[in-house]
């Protein structure tokens, strides 16, 4: 089977992204290690997820409220882990980051206080999407750590959260318009990859979040009503936060969209199969968040 870009080297947008991440993450790490003066800051919130439902819209908000201090790096990534799966989707294509901190190491703990010396008072916090899928220990360590923290966590339809990942991977990693070039069934493997279902699995991952964090330590935000409520869900969010409500000039703003991923209709193959896979999560999420979701559900045969 013939894949895009075979047989040339491909300088991708993800590729630069990482280099650049980790460029920057080494030359901090060095200052850390020998930064012993370094003072425990810690941040006040984090948004934990999920992947593509709009926390690097919600970064570029926050970072310029006044009231609140967020890093340069939108995805700090200290706490991730690496996905224990040899699993194989059969492409190229890199489905997790290989740059991972040592939580034992006290250098490391270090580059992550340095990351909000610069707070002065403000709110501080992190988004990272990834932290929503994180193992039971690495919350409980979360927890032990920073024991008032309060947390986002955006929920979106799990099939548009899985489609939307696979198209947003291709793209930093092979091209914008190399989507189309992928057989269904490259596809079809690749949203099943469990580096992918993760994020889409909202029971799992809120279960082990709230069985360490109190509810009322705890913002759900629907992706649906951020789309098309900006400003006043951006206003909950300052709510939950103490920080103060929008002025005029900044609900304009909150209507702007960032980071979205190329246009390409899902295959109904593809959407028929992430449904039947989701449905017990939808499920669940109806009950949990009392709201009718069943038109997440629906096959494109069915709509």
């Amino acid at each position: 089977m013939h894949y895009p870009n075979e047989g040339r080297t491909v300088i991708s947008r993800g590729t630069l992204r990482r280099v650049r991440m980790r460029m920057t993450r080494y030359s901090q790490l060095k200052y850390a290690k020998i930064a012993t003066w370094m003072p425990e800051t810690l941040p006040d919130f984090m948004c934990i997820g999920a992947p593509r439902a709009a926390t690097t819209w919600l970064y570029h908000q926050l970072r310029v409220h006044p009231d609140c201090f967020l890093p340069k790096i939108k995805e700090l990534r200290f706490f991730d882990q690496p996905v224990t799966s040899d699993y194989s989707d059969g492409t190229d294509l890199v489905w997790d980051e290989s740059f991972f901190f040592d939580v034992s190491q006290p250098a490391h703990w270090r580059w992550y206080w340095l990351q909000f010396r610069k707070a002065r008072g403000r709110l501080k916090g992190e988004i990272t999407p990834g932290y929503c899928a994180l193992s039971k220990d690495r919350v409980d360590l979360i927890k032990a750590t920073i024991p008032d923290l309060k947390l986002i966590y955006i929920i979106r339809n799990p099939v548009d959260v899985v489609w939307s990942t696979v198209r947003k991977v291709i793209w930093y990693q092979k091209g914008r318009q190399q989507l189309e070039r992928y057989p269904t069934d490259v596809l079809l493997k690749s949203a099943f990859h469990p580096a992918n279902l993760r994020w889409g699995e909202f029971d799992k991952n809120i279960d082990t979040w709230e069985a360490r964090f109190d509810q009322d330590k705890i913002l759900y935000l629907l992706f649906d009503d951020l789309a098309a409520e900006p400003s006043s869900q951006l206003n909950r969010v300052c709510g939950f936060l103490g920080a103060s409500p929008l002025v005029d000039d900044e609900s304009r703003r909150a209507s702007s969209r960032i980071n979205a991923a190329p246009p390409h209709d899902m295959p109904a193959e593809i959407r028929e199969a992430l449904v039947s896979r989701f449905a017990d999560t939808v499920k669940y999420l109806e009950r949990k968040l009392e709201r009718d979701l069943g038109h997440w559900v629906v096959t494109s045969t069915e709509a």
